[in-house]
């Protein structure tokens, strides 16, 4: 069966690297990294958030073809509301392949470090652009829901990977 294994948390945690370090390790598997998809639509700089609503639709369609064939993906992108994790695990199950979500935390004093650190000598465009915006006000670094408790304890217990 194949797999969507989605790597969530805060910008800078690292989710990006990780992706890349995985597929290198397994033949096969597809890094669908979102914000390099974004960078290929022009005037991405200039409409981050824009560029992210077009591209999402076509990364559904590629994930979606892509599990059917078999082989595993990894989709390393914060996605905060419960609504956007469920059009990416609807996608993997549509196709009878298996949705895994990790959660990637580090305290709030190092995500926020980690954010300013972003950009610096970095070869990813996209990591420039978030260097950019203004920083986020972090109050933890696990994101709740208050009608399931908090979302990363109950989505990392729920699959193993």
């Amino acid at each position: 069966m194949s797999r969507l294994i989605h790597l969530n948390g805060p910008p800078g945690i690292g989710k990006s690297t990780l992706a890349r370090r995985y597929v290198d390790d397994h033949d096969g598997v597809l890094n669908c990294d979102i914000d390099v998809l974004r960078t290929l639509i022009g005037g991405w700089d200039r409409d981050f958030a824009g560029a992210g609503a077009l591209i999402r639709p076509a990364a559904l369609a590629m994930i979606g073809a892509y599990l059917a064939s078999g082989e595993d993906v990894v989709l390393p992108q914060m996605l905060v509301r419960p609504s956007q994790v469920a059009l990416f695990s609807g996608c993997a199950t549509d196709v009878g392949a298996e949705f895994v979500e990790r959660f990637l935390m580090d305290s709030a004093a190092s995500s926020v470090a980690r954010f300013t650190r972003r950009g610096t000598g970095s070869a990813d465009p996209w990591h420039d652009q978030c260097g950019r915006s203004s920083l986020p006000t972090v109050a933890t670094p696990c994101w709740r829901d208050t009608t399931r408790g908090c979302r990363s304890c109950s989505l990392t217990d729920r699959t193993r990977w």
